[in-house]
């Protein structure tokens, strides 16, 4: 009986927080009905919009700082969806590369 206790007092169900950062000419929203906190090992994606006046040909979405691939599954022209998958840290999520046009 004490070896099961030791055993459920060590499983643990971590969560993880997401924090989208904001900037000038862009705007990240939570997108796929994507929540914080995360639970381990799941995934969140965001919406990037770029603002009237501003360049994004050349954005950069980062989680941490490690560059984010655009989900080809749930992006369409116009739509752009990047998900950070298997969440194991709190998350900053960043764009780099916005220009003014």
């Amino acid at each position: 009986l004490s070896i099961r206790r030791q055993r459920q007092m060590c499983i643990r169900d971590s969560t993880y927080t997401v924090t989208m950062q904001q900037g000038n000419g862009y705007q990240l929203e939570a997108y796929n009905n994507s929540v914080s906190p995360v639970s381990e090992g799941g995934e969140f994606s965001v919406k990037l919009t770029i603002q009237e006046g501003y360049d994004g040909s050349s954005a950069s979405v980062k989680a941490n700082g490690s560059s984010v691939a655009k989900d080809s599954t749930l992006s369409a022209p116009g739509l752009d969806i990047y998900t950070v998958k298997n969440i194991m840290e709190n998350v900053t999520i960043s764009v780099e590369g916005i220009a003014t046009t």
